[in-house]
């Protein structure tokens, strides 16, 4: 290109990938090289980087286009960087899309577009690393396995921020001698290669070809190579949708709620990280074109700050950047109401659950997932102790843990398979027995639609959750492909039923309920409503309960005087809505209580102990990324103790439990990748104030 850029650097185990300026490197002023040669930078050094420590570990993203992150990620992007963790963001297409940069372009041009949208990228960064959107950048070439180039960018000033452009064509049909159509061809092996293009103004000096296995031992390297604590990716597994005047297709794959490159891009980071890359992290997948379809779970102040940084990726202010080719994509004026659509939610694909730490008589026990395997934490009463599984297969982000009806403890989770042939996409439902001293042996559920002739429909599994029988057995409830309700039922004697379906509203995932002699009731939220499938006498009834717009997995809280509270987020809103039921026979309070939160999205968790007198314990996630605690009197609804706010930043949702004396602990999965807690001083009153975090060595 510009002969301002030196020769591809090198990646290996140890290299850094940023840092501050050494031997001359190139600046990039918006997109303008000021001159000098590139040198590789090592990592770790205490000069370069303001360290990579174990409370600083670094989030890493793999995104398909150049504003994923932005818009779907987001705000969780924002809070790794305001928590002081570096960021690499990995973005595999170009993004070309048609090459006219906004409504009034005059002409086609693939790689100034790409150009001005990677400006714009940088610039959204920058401003949430706290500098103004023209702060200059490293921009280099990295050299890739087998033989394939990438560009690597690093924010001077704060070298922990770094984005790496891959520049696969979008869709490769567009230039009439590239090789491969899309990404989702690449995945399936209907395209053996893919080429990149070079973006104007990059310090590539040829484009690339990426081959099924080079793009995945890319994406492996690169993850070795950075030792992230956390890796996001785009949903792999989306929902079905039906397009019609109500629902347009808008950039939807055909038959799905999401963009093909979305799901492509979400199937090779999972793949890559089951099967190639060496490190162990959390992972969480995050939903992507879903979002505009369901009411919106961020509050006002978060819909405005994930929109500045979208006005300055889409070059709002018109400035001028130094840059011939734009500074930002100008495309976003002309779709700004689907911009707002996607703008209102942060959606997990993998819905989080609150349910995933219990106490039995031999201590506190909780159950996570590290890059694919199960991880049981169990503390004594001195410290916590970690034990990761190697048993059991390779399983999705999220455990619930539920009891029979006979007190036995179960975990649940979804176990995933990856391959280019669909029969090899396989997710099913697994439970393993569970105490304080251990994990039981996996035996598989199976997947409700396991029988469907689409096999599209073998990934559509959702979050279980276990509802106690009174006989002693259990009912594990899921949401299927159809956004419906499946359920398997565990016997007293420890038989496992057939998979029933039920039909009713759709709901989105993550679900709660409860069984008496007489009902069952399980819980979802749907469109316009808490939607509640009941059971009695053989029958299955469905009704939504009405003066609420909910944008969360609702939690269900029995209290010791029989009343039952179901709590669940107000859309749009900062608000928690507790609706109390006095009596299982009682119609639901109406309209609901609206307490105020600090704001955040994601289910609350919540426990109710029998020693303390009708007062409820929540914690949630807030704004900032952080636990929210709270308790209130679950008679009135009043706080006892109002929201503190403090701890780490996390990642899925809290969990709440008592010990043994009945005070009451918190914990949450941080960012990390430690377990973090906090316990009560005095039981009942009082939020827990002191975060502790377990790094114990792994036990085999």
């Amino acid at each position: 290109m510009t002969g301002q850029h030196d020769r591809p650097v090198k990646v290996r185990r140890r290299v850094l990938l940023g840092g501050a300026v050494a031997g001359g490197a190139a600046i990039m002023t918006g997109s303008l090289t000021l001159g000098g040669t590139a040198a590789p930078i090592l990592f770790p050094d205490a000069n370069h980087t303001r360290g990579y420590t174990e409370a600083h570990t670094p989030h890493l993203q793999i995104i398909a286009h150049p504003d994923d992150d932005l818009f779907f990620f987001n705000t969780d992007t924002q809070h790794s960087i305001a928590a002081g963790h570096p960021v690499i963001t990995v973005c595999i297409t170009a993004g070309e899309s048609n090459g006219h940069n906004g409504i009034h372009a005059k002409r086609r041009n693939f790689a100034d577009y790409v150009a001005a949208r990677q400006t714009g990228h940088r610039s959204a960064y920058a401003l949430m690393a706290g500098l103004g959107e023209d702060a200059p950048w490293h921009r280099r070439a990295l050299a890739l396995p087998h033989g394939a180039h990438a560009e690597i960018a690093t924010l001077h000033g704060k070298p922990d921020i770094t984005l790496i452009y891959l520049n696969l064509w979008e869709d490769g049909a567009r230039h009439p001698r590239a090789h491969g159509i899309r990404l989702a061809g690449l995945w399936s092996g209907a395209d053996a290669r893919h080429d990149a293009m070079v973006p104007t103004g990059s310090p590539l000096s040829r484009p690339s070809r990426f081959t099924r296995a080079g793009l995945a031992g890319a994406l492996a390297h690169i993850i070795d190579a950075f030792k992230p604590s956390l890796v996001r990716t785009m949903d792999p597994d989306p929902d079905p949708q039906v397009h019609d005047a109500a629902n347009p297709r808008f950039a939807d794959q055909d038959g799905f709620s999401d963009h093909i490159d979305h799901t492509a891009a979400g199937l090779f980071a999972m793949s890559v990280l089951h099967g190639h890359a060496k490190h162990s992290c959390v992972v969480e997948a995050y939903r992507g074109y879903y979002n505009r379809r369901w009411p919106r779970n961020l509050s006002a102040s978060a819909r405005r700050g994930k929109t500045k940084l979208l006005e300055a990726y889409g070059w709002r202010d018109g400035r001028d950047c130094g840059a011939a080719w734009g500074c930002g994509d100008r495309r976003l004026i002309r779709h700004r109401d689907h911009v707002a659509s996607y703008v209102g939610s942060t959606n997990y694909r993998y819905a989080a659950d609150t349910n995933w730490m219990h106490a039995d008589d031999d201590g506190i026990f909780a159950v996570s997932v590290e890059r694919g395997r199960m991880v049981h934490w169990n503390h004594d009463g001195s410290a916590w102790k970690k034990t990761r599984s190697h048993a059991g297969g390779w399983y999705l982000p999220t455990v619930h843990i539920g009891r029979t009806g006979a007190g036995e403890a179960l975990a649940l989770a979804m176990r995933a398979s990856y391959g280019p042939d669909p029969r090899d996409e396989t997710r099913q439902l697994v439970v393993r027995s569970v105490t304080a001293r251990g994990l039981g042996a996996a035996v598989s559920l199976g997947n409700p639609d396991s029988g469907a002739s689409d096999v599209r429909a073998w990934r559509g599994l959702g979050v279980p959750a276990v509802v106690p029988s009174p006989g002693g057995g259990a009912i594990v409830a899921v949401r299927n492909f159809f956004r419906q309700l499946s359920l398997r039922r565990l016997s007293a004697n420890g038989q496992w039923g057939r998979w029933e379906h039920v039909n009713g509203p759709i709901v989105q995932d993550g679900l709660c309920g409860v069984s008496t002699k007489e009902y069952t009731e399980i819980f979802g939220s749907g469109v316009d409503g808490v939607v509640c499938w009941r059971q009695s006498k053989g029958e299955w009834t469905s009704s939504v309960i009405p003066d609420a717009a909910v944008a969360s997995a609702p939690t269900l809280v029995r209290l010791a005087d029989g009343a039952t509270l179901l709590l669940v987020r107000e859309a749009r809103t900062r608000h928690l809505l507790v609706f109390r039921r006095e009596s299982d026979d009682a119609d639901w309070q109406s309209p609901p209580l609206r307490l105020q939160t600090t704001g955040g999205f994601g289910p609350v968790a919540a426990i109710a102990p029998p020693a303390w007198d009708g007062r409820v314990a929540l914690a949630t996630r807030n704004e900032s990324g952080t636990i929210g605690l709270a308790i209130i009197d679950g008679r009135s609804g009043r706080f006892e103790s109002s929201w503190g706010d403090g701890g780490p930043f996390f990642v899925h949702a809290p969990s709440l439990t008592v010990d043994d004396g009945d005070r009451l602990v918190a914990t949450v999965i941080g960012a990390d990748g430690a377990l973090y807690s906090a316990r009560q001083t005095e039981p009942g009153t009082g939020l827990p104030r002191t975060w502790k975090a377990a790094r114990a060595a792994s036990r085999a």
